[in-house]
């Protein structure tokens, strides 16, 4: 969201952004967007988990590269595990994969497996004082009043 602030022309500040994506019409808008593009969640979960389990024996031929050091793709190879290729005269060919790690914590995260444990403390770090108490207020009902003494 942060991202889409800057792009809008305004400075990046996180605060913004949480208040601009909790705006029922903006994630309305953004809702249509991922929609129009065919972005789903079941899409994304299933574009991490290719990274996620995905191998570069699943690309390259292990056999060509060990026994003649040369970098040959499968025909069928699944390619959206390559991040970049690099090509180089004085260093030959680098092929990147995907950060397998990132993809396993993202998947493990949108699975639920994985969950953010935050600790609150109180006042300057201590424990949180907890003064529980129960206020009653019950209205006047005219019995404590004095009588008017004014006949």
């Amino acid at each position: 969201m942060s991202e889409a602030y800057r792009l809008a022309g305004y400075v990046p500040n996180n605060g913004h952004a949480s208040r601009l994506a909790s705006n029922g019409s903006i994630a309305a808008r953004i809702a249509e967007i991922l929609e129009e593009k065919g972005i789903t969640s079941d899409h994304v979960r299933n574009e991490v988990s290719r990274i996620a389990f995905g191998s570069p024996a699943d690309v390259l031929d292990i056999h060509e590269l060990r026994t003649n050091k040369k970098i040959i793709i499968k025909d069928d190879a699944d390619l959206s595990l390559i991040q970049s290729i690099k090509i180089s005269d004085k260093f030959g060919t680098e092929v990147r994969f995907f950060n397998k790690q990132s993809a396993l914590e993202l998947l493990a995260k949108v699975l639920g497996m994985l969950t953010n444990k935050h600790e609150l403390t109180g006042k300057d770090g201590g424990p949180i004082e907890t003064n529980p108490q129960v206020v009653f207020y019950i209205p006047g009902n005219g019995r404590d009043d004095k009588p008017d003494d004014s006949n």
